[in-house]
């Protein structure tokens, strides 16, 4: 025995006596019918039902897409409304903001008018001598929140 055959186990080792001298025979390979004649009655038949099924299909093909089409219209009149309707939202806003763009520079003006005539104001009462009464002190807020300031070497 070689080093091999060793370490093969023992259950696995062959025993000449234990292979047969001939091959099994070969089952027999099972022979299908013959395939029936059609004749050509059976194949315009076969044709027609074909067809009959490839007509039902169609239909119900064709039923599916007109409700699909029909749901895809109202989707499509929904959305042209929305757009239009956001579109005259759109314009109004845009009038609106223009408007109140006006009303800003107006008074914008009005507030450097004012400004004008009031330093005018101040200059012929200075001419005349007048002064403006002093003011009261203003008192403090008393505040619910008290905030300290914290310095670097105040943190841990």
């Amino acid at each position: 025995m070689n080093a091999l055959h060793s370490l093969v186990p023992s259950w696995l080792h062959r025993k000449d006596d234990d292979m047969p001298d001939e091959m099994p025979p070969l089952p027999t390979i099972a022979t299908l019918p013959k395939a029936p004649e059609f004749t050509d009655d059976d194949r315009k038949k076969l044709i027609m039902s074909q067809a009959a099924g490839f007509v039902e299909e169609y239909k119900r093909d064709r039923e599916e897409s007109k409700r699909r089409f029909d749901e895809l219209q109202v989707q499509y009149t929904e959305l042209v409304l929305a757009h239009e309707s956001e579109k005259k939202k759109s314009i109004f806003l845009e009038l609106e903001n223009a408007s109140l763009r006006n009303d800003i520079q107006t008074l914008q003006s009005d507030v450097e008018r004012y400004r004008d005539f009031m330093s005018k104001v101040k200059q012929i009462l200075d001419l005349f001598g007048v002064k403006a009464p002093e003011k009261k002190p203003r008192k403090p807020k008393k505040s619910s929140v008290t905030i300290e300031a914290v310095t670097p070497d105040d943190l841990p």
